[in-house]
């Protein structure tokens, strides 16, 4: 693909957001481990990287007698799904650990290949916001779940990692905010490290 497009191997960068970053650390780890190209970066906004963690909120969700129909389709869903595709019970995380980027619960990672190749995370802690416009807890949150991540991962020599919280960031393209956006991202800041 490189070749016929005439990219360059040696400056490869891999990202994307929400579930999309886990995507990106999941194709630049086989990138790392199967292919001569230069991996430079790696970058994910605001993903779900600890999918069994991801799960279990959602479980928590399903279990709240306050959210309504509206609001349990997005759990109810990654349950159902997760359930087909990974099992249940311990099946079910021994089956994620081979597929979730980390996985705090028992402190694993399928992209190990990562650890020495620069890595951003971007999120908007907005506990306030989850609060009052989805009834979520902040330890419920993608962004909540990137702290956790990153502080641990680091503690372990994943020096090249960097968090980046922003603020007040979080708008949808209508102007509604929501810290789960694009949005949070400061692009020329992020073109400025890719470059």
């Amino acid at each position: 693909f490189l070749q016929e497009n005439g990219l360059d191997k040696d400056e490869i960068f891999v990202g994307g957001m929400s579930i999309g970053g886990n995507v990106a650390l999941t194709l630049a780890n086989q990138i790392a481990e199967t292919s001569s190209c230069s991996l430079k970066g790696v970058f994910a906004i605001d993903s779900p990287l600890d999918l069994y963690s991801l799960y279990q909120g959602s479980d928590l969700d399903v279990a709240n007698p306050d959210f309504d129909e509206e609001r349990l389709a997005e759990p109810r869903w990654i349950i159902g799904t997760f359930q087909d595709s990974f099992g249940k019970g311990d099946s079910l995380l021994d089956n994620l650990q081979k597929v979730s980027p980390f996985v705090r619960a028992i402190e694993s990672t399928s992209v190990p290949l990562l650890k020495d190749i620069p890595l951003r995370l971007y999120t908007e802690p907005d506990s306030t916001w989850w609060m009052e416009e989805r009834n979520t807890s902040f330890s419920n949150t993608n962004a909540y779940a990137l702290i956790q991540i990153s502080e641990s991962y680091k503690s372990q020599g994943w020096n090249q990692l960097e968090l980046i919280k922003t603020e007040g960031k979080g708008f949808r393209a209508s102007g509604e905010r929501h810290p789960h956006s694009w949005s949070i991202v400061d692009v020329r800041e992020l073109m400025s490290w890719l470059n």
